[in-house]
C-alpha cells in the first residue's frame, strides 16, 4: 500500500513540475521531455490550465509537437467560472 501512495505522489509532483517548467524554462524540450520520461502526467490539471495550454502560451511549437506525441488531450478546456 505504501508502494502506491508513493507512487501516486511521485506521479503528481512530476506532472506539478512538469506545468512549473514549461513557464520557467530556457531549454524547454529537454526538460519537459525527461520529466514525461519520468512519469508526469501531460493531461495533469494546475488549476484551469493544462501542459498543452501552458505551452501553446509560451508559444513553444516543438514542446507542443512532444506533447502531442505523448497523447495529451487536444480538445480539453479551460473551465472558468466566472460569478
Amino acid at each position: 500500500m505504501w508502494y502506491i501512495m508513493q507512487s501516486i505522489q511521485s506521479k503528481y509532483s512530476l506532472s506539478k513540475q512538469l506545468i512549473c517548467t514549461i513557464f520557467t524554462t530556457s531549454s524547454l524540450q529537454d526538460n519537459v521531455e525527461d520529466l514525461i520520461g519520468r512519469g508526469a502526467d501531460v493531461n495533469c490539471m494546475r488549476g484551469t490550465l493544462k501542459p498543452l495550454h501552458c505551452t501553446c502560451m509560451v508559444a513553444a511549437a516543438d514542446c507542443v509537437e512532444l506533447l502531442l506525441q505523448k497523447g495529451t488531450e487536444v480538445k480539453a478546456c479551460e473551465v472558468i467560472n466566472i460569478a
